[in-house]
């Protein structure tokens, strides 16, 4: 029986590998802990017939486990872990007249698993799959009777399979969590040993090569920003976004700068490591910060509100630059979709639906800035 399990565990090895479209296999290390529930169904019952006996005993639910391994990326969809994980649990009793009963139950399991990657996005990964185990069982028996101790032990090999389903947390480009739900089968040649049950892990990986991971938490790939109404430039993402405003943030309007009323309207920002793509969604917020400005003037000025910008010319060669800008992105957002299998390599082809999709609401954006613009300075000019 043994054999043929190691058979099977390299089987599925070589079905892995052979499913890899890249030459070079990615590799991560993970470790993990979690929480089980164990079958032990001659334990139990032994447990519950002492009891009846008068015996005061602990009952047997379940145990935490600890483990660690290697996951090998074989493909973009495909993952195969070789883990080995320590499981343990003990349970103790006491009756009258000095007699008492102290039970450890251990295994070293060796676990091969082979996961598909069936949905992702920028921060999640979502797998299901299922794996081989192997179980090298110990159990050491403690029984004291009439004040008499006695310690015996025995071994036995059991093997397994457990299908699984799993979350990864992206955290960076080289840390990620993982989160797992399995329901494991178990035999073993010693029928005392049956660890089958539920099992629920947590872990963190850390990749050892690259991995292909976005920049996950420190930086998803795909933003959707609404700034605050105060003071812009709080972050790492609002300092950057900022420091494309300088053009029209040299105007005042009102008692706040153009920048802060830039700050008020959601801004699409793409962080998706494509330089031309990142440069194409800031020039459309800064067309669509330009539209912002001015609709403030209209608005302080129909209001009777004080105004505070250095030269209407200045504002109006704005409006007309952003304009022509408007109409130059609309084509850019084209370009920019035609483009997009070529620009995202395999790995980032998840991306390519949401980009898409902030492409072509960018492009709408545009259009409509490209027919405001005139009106909001025809209504300027009437002023």
């Amino acid at each position: 029986m043994m054999k043929r399990t190691v058979v099977a565990l390299l089987v599925m090895v070589l079905l892995g590998l052979s499913s890899s479209s890249e030459a070079r296999i990615r590799v991560e290390l993970n470790a993990h802990a979690g929480t089980n529930t164990y079958a032990f169904p001659d334990i139990k019952d032994d447990i519950e017939h002492k009891k009846t006996m008068g015996w005061t005993i602990d009952d047997l639910d379940g145990g935490m486990s600890f483990g660690g391994g290697l996951r090998f990326f074989l493909s973009d969809h495909f993952i195969y872990g070789l883990y080995f994980r320590s499981l343990a649990v003990d349970y103790k009793g006491e009756f009258t007249g000095n007699n008492s009963i102290e039970r450890k139950l251990a295994a070293n399991n060796v676990e091969s698993l082979l996961l598909y990657n069936f949905y992702r996005t920028d921060m999640f990964r979502f797998y299901a799959g299922t794996g081989l185990d192997l179980y090298m069982n110990n159990v050491e028996t403690t029984l004291v009777t009439s004040g008499v101790s006695v310690t015996t032990s025995s071994t036995a090999n059991g093997y397994g399979f457990l299908p699984t389903l799993e979350v990864q947390f992206i955290i960076s480009s080289r840390f990620n969590m993982t989160f797992d739900a399995s329901y494991r089968y178990a035999t073993s040649s010693d029928d005392y040993f049956n660890w089958s049950g539920m099992a629920l892990n947590a872990g963190l990986s850390y990749c050892l090569t690259d991995c292909g991971y976005p920049d996950g938490l420190a930086g998803a790939s795909i933003w959707y920003s609404k700034k605050g109404s105060g003071g812009g430039g709080k972050s790492v993402r609002e300092k950057k976004l900022k420091s494309r405003y300088l053009e029209i943030g040299s105007i005042k309007v009102g008692s706040a700068d153009a920048t802060t009323i830039i700050g008020s309207e959601p801004i699409y920002y793409a962080r998706s490591g494509k330089e031309q793509y990142d440069q194409f969604f800031l020039d459309v917020a800064v067309v669509q910060g330009a539209v912002k400005v001015l609709e403030e003037v209209l608005r302080l000025m129909e209001t009777g509100g004080e105004l505070d910008f250095n030269d209407r010319g200045e504002l109006m060669s704005l409006m007309l630059r952003s304009e022509t800008s408007a109409r130059m992105l609309q084509g850019q957002a084209e370009d920019l979709k035609a483009e997009l299998s070529v620009h995202f390599i395999k790995r980032d082809a998840y991306m390519i639906p949401e980009v898409t999709r902030l492409l072509e609401e960018a492009k709408s954006s545009m259009q409509d800035a490209e027919t405001r613009i005139p009106q909001l300075v025809d209504q300027l000019s009437k002023q």
